[in-house]
């Protein structure tokens, strides 16, 4: 029911680009670069945010010391479970979704399955090169999204 709610919008706003596209010629022009623009600004930060090692930079380091008290010691093992389980992979979901519609939205030929397994393998080469070096997994959020946006062109 609200899938075919959102398709009889999406319909009444094609019929309205497509009037749009009469009176203004360039207005798809405008359009297509208004859309390449804001792929490219989640790009830029998509690969800023996902390809750091430390996504949430907390400076844990300094309750680790052998003279600190065992209650800010176990404080800090709670916040670095609490970033590392539960806020890291949630961080990371909502990448993976936006980078999915970002797709979803660009492709017309591919289905949803392979989509989402581009992806989720973007996602995941991104994340694991950040913990070898993080100039490579900036490389890669670079270069896959933008490689992407070309061949779905």
């Amino acid at each position: 029911m609200v899938f075919e709610s959102i398709l009889f919008k999406l319909e009444g706003i094609l019929a309205l680009f497509n009037q749009v596209q009469l009176k203004f010629p360039w207005f798809p022009i405008f359009i297509f670069s208004l859309v390449i623009f804001i792929y490219a600004l989640f790009v830029w930060k998509f690969y800023h945010f996902v390809s750091e090692r430390d996504m949430i930079h907390l400076k844990l380091e300094g309750y680790l010391t052998s003279k600190t008290p065992f209650s800010k010691k176990v404080i800090a093992a709670i916040s670095f479970l609490i970033i590392y389980l539960i806020i890291t992979p949630f961080i990371v979901l909502l990448w993976f979704s936006i980078f999915s519609v970002f797709l979803l939205i660009l492709s017309e030929k591919l289905d949803v399955q392979t989509i989402l397994l581009v992806s989720g393998a973007v996602i995941s080469a991104v994340r694991i090169s950040a913990y070898y070096k993080q100039g490579l997994a900036k490389d890669l959020a670079k270069l896959f999204p933008f490689t992407l946006l070309a061949v779905l062109l």
